[in-house]
């Protein structure tokens, strides 16, 4: 089974054929080892306001969110954002209030 960049293979929790079952998870493993693991996200800050809160279900209160900026108004505004807030399936970014609508930002999320 070949995967392509940007794509995830998901294994169910149950599955009644063993052999299947086993192969999926071997994949899903050799994936995860190679660096394909579906742990990103885009957010793009919200203009005119000093936080952006962005909903994710993959986040935990323990979870370390990396932040890239992937615009140019994003990268001379990455001096001032941080996120500030950790919940269940959500983080807020703090940030400085501008005007400029395309800050837009990568992020990962690792742990739980």
């Amino acid at each position: 089974m070949t995967v392509s960049a940007g794509s995830s293979v998901n294994v169910p929790y149950f599955q009644a054929d063993e052999k299947i079952h086993r192969r999926k998870l071997a994949e899903w493993a050799k994936q995860a080892n190679i660096g394909h693991i579906p742990v990103v996200g885009n957010v793009t800050l919200a203009a005119g306001a000093t936080s952006t809160s962005v909903a994710d279900s993959r986040v935990a209160p323990g979870s370390w969110i990396g932040l890239e900026p992937i615009t140019a108004n994003a990268l001379s505004a990455a001096p001032t954002v941080w996120v500030s807030t950790f919940g269940i399936e959500y983080f807020v970014i703090t940030h400085a209030n501008s005007a400029s609508a395309d800050k837009t930002f990568r992020y990962a999320v690792l742990g739980v």
